[in-house]
């Protein structure tokens, strides 16, 4: 989801457990070894994360040492490297860019991958979708040698991916003239061009106010309509943003409020990061909320209608506080009634650990997770975050951001028990 930007110490969490049986929420020792995996040493960013049909890990993201690159690795259930996936279970790729950076994956229905980010060379700047097979080589047939770029505008980004029931890919991200940012939304055919069936030409902008906007996450529904969640400013603050489009690339104008939904969670600048669909068809938002300049965890919950729920926290919004330095949710996934956000909470004597919540369907911390619904990951000694979370079939959470040694960041993959 979003969008961001081996292991050398014994991995601990804050958690209780019982001594024979880990309680939820506790490092998976079936995993690695000790629940924690790594990739990418040399420097980089993981941004996204998702679990394919045969229960391996994929991870999206950025390499950040001598060049800016695509950077993909699959694991197996037991967190060990597969070697099926580009012989070694990572690939790295240029595509042919000054830089290009995934910020989010989408697993096909024979595993292969969507990939979606930002393009930029020769002054340039250009979303675009990578697709790779599930041996992790470009798809042939899609765009021109597995890449279709997007122009959305003179600066611009592919921030999220889905696949659509007919088959086709939607992204969501912003396009700016320089000045000002909008929302945009895509939808490629699986051939890699734009579908002139979604707003005539395959592209959607929204255009909410005079400053920024983006979409950062979004959710395909089972009919084709697509809802997205970002952010948009009101007057000059970023509040959080919820929009719903039909198949066809027509805003739902009986969803939210004209078919947006913005919410102020309080003094300062609210942005959301990631969306997800709740068991009861609605929808739940996560992000960073400022909180009178605080930078805390913030969560909406939606009716399916896009209006706040009022049985969630207060009038539909939940702030976790856990420190005066910023913080934040970067993604989420429900578990039934219940929802897993993922983020980074600061820790004064390491910096940021990955944060990892469980909350209950009214929105509190769920005591039977971790410790008081709370699991904190310290990898080794340095700043870790999280950035993608998603489930197993099994229920167990795996998460996916960085750690950093040595003032280089990795990839970091953990898993926790269910």
């Amino acid at each position: 989801m979003r969008r961001s930007v081996l292991l050398l110490a014994v991995a601990s969490v804050v958690t209780a457990a019982h001594p024979a049986i880990a309680a939820p929420g506790t490092l998976d020792p079936t995993f690695s070894h000790d629940g924690i995996a790594t990739a990418f040493g040399a420097g980089s960013v993981a941004t996204a994360v998702a679990v394919d049909h045969a229960g391996r890990t994929v991870v999206v993201g950025y390499t950040v040492d001598g060049h800016v690159d695509v950077a993909v690795a699959r694991f197996r259930p037991d967190g060990t490297l597969d070697p099926s996936f580009s012989g070694n279970g990572r690939v790295r790729m240029t595509l042919g860019a000054d830089a290009a950076l995934a910020f989010d994956v989408a697993i096909a229905g024979d595993d292969g991958l969507a990939i979606a980010g930002r393009w930029t060379g020769g002054g340039v700047e250009d979303s675009f979708v990578l697709r790779l097979d599930p041996a992790g080589e470009p798809v042939a047939a899609f765009g021109v040698d597995g890449l279709a770029t997007v122009n959305f505008g003179k600066q611009e980004s592919a921030n999220a991916v889905a696949f659509a029931p007919s088959g086709a890919i939607d992204i969501g991200g912003y396009a700016s003239n320089g000045i000002t940012m909008r929302s945009a939304l895509a939808r490629l055919r699986p051939a890699g061009t734009l579908d002139p069936a979604f707003d005539g030409d395959g592209r959607f902008f929204l255009d909410l106010s005079a400053g920024a906007e983006q979409v950062n996450d979004l959710v395909v529904l089972p009919r084709g309509d697509i809802v997205a969640g970002g952010y948009a400013e009101y007057g000059t603050l970023p509040r959080f943003a919820m929009l719903r489009v039909h198949a066809n690339g027509a805003l739902a104008t009986a969803f939210g409020h004209g078919g947006v939904t913005r919410t102020d969670l309080g003094p300062g600048a609210d942005i959301a990061n990631a969306i997800a669909v709740t068991g009861a068809g609605g929808f739940v938002l996560a992000g960073s909320a400022a909180n009178a300049g605080h930078g805390d965890w913030g969560i909406v919950r939606y009716t399916p209608r896009g209006l706040p729920d009022p049985t969630f926290g207060t009038g539909g919004v939940v702030i976790l506080t856990w420190s005066a330095a910023p913080e934040a949710a970067d993604d989420l996934v429900p578990i039934g009634g219940k929802l897993v956000v993922a983020g980074r909470i600061h820790r004064a004597s390491t910096g940021d650990d990955v944060g990892v919540v469980r909350l209950r369907a009214n929105g509190t911390l769920d005591p039977t997770f971790a410790t008081s619904g709370v699991a904190r990951v310290d990898v080794a000694g340095g700043t870790d975050a999280a950035h993608g979370v998603t489930l197993q079939p099994n229920g167990k959470i795996v998460a996916a951001g960085e750690t950093w040694s040595r003032g280089v960041p990795r990839f970091l993959v953990i898993r926790l028990t269910a």
